[in-house]
């Protein structure tokens, strides 16, 4: 005989659907750097944006660390701790890309870009050494761009001369454009010099 008058009259079960696992989704980035000066950015930083929406997973960065990577004008390597740092390629300036994917260490995000804008910096221009002949008693007239002929400047600015030290044997004039006269000493045959420095303003 089975006694039911102690039994419940009902029961329920709550059920709570667990959503299925998702990727983490991962945001475009963007920074700068001044030309031939490199950049480091902190994985905090760049993850900032990424997230993932199931509760507990932790975002990070689908990298190895210490491995070198090129882009199209610089290289990059994310640090042992999660940090990269990006080197420009010597005077590049414009934008330069690369992307990256975050995980929650099973799932993939979709490719983000890292856009760098490298800004242009004022660079110095090179003055290079120069030798002219001329005779006994005779002038010698250079004309532009003279002195300035083999001298450089990597922004491709013009270039100034400034006279330095002035020769010892003779008598210089010179020009912004860079030519010169110069007049040696009445019966002087030997080396004569004078220096310059060169601007691009």
């Amino acid at each position: 005989t089975v006694n039911y008058q102690n039994l419940p009259a009902s029961a329920s079960i709550t059920w709570v659907p667990c959503p299925p696992p998702t990727a983490p989704v991962a945001d475009n980035d963007f920074y700068t750097t001044p030309e031939d000066t490199s950049l480091t950015v902190t994985v905090q930083n760049l993850l900032v944006g990424d997230y993932d929406i199931n509760p507990g997973d932790t975002v990070s960065v689908d990298v190895s660390a210490g491995t070198f990577f090129q882009s199209a004008h610089g290289i990059y390597v994310v640090n042992d701790n999660g940090n990269f740092t990006y080197w420009p390629n010597d005077n590049f300036t414009g934008t330069d890309t690369f992307t990256y994917r975050a995980t929650d260490g099973t799932l993939f995000s979709e490719l983000a870009t890292v856009t760098i804008e490298v800004t242009p910096v004022n660079d110095a221009p090179v003055a290079n050494n120069d030798d002219y002949t001329v005779a006994q008693d005779d002038t010698l007239a250079v004309p532009a761009p003279g002195i300035l002929d083999n001298d450089t400047d990597p922004d491709s600015g013009s270039l100034t001369p400034t006279i330095v030290d002035t020769p010892s044997h003779g008598l210089l004039v010179p020009a912004a454009d860079g030519s010169f006269v110069y007049t040696p000493d009445t019966g002087y045959s030997g080396t004569d010099t004078f220096t310059y420095t060169v601007s691009d303003g």
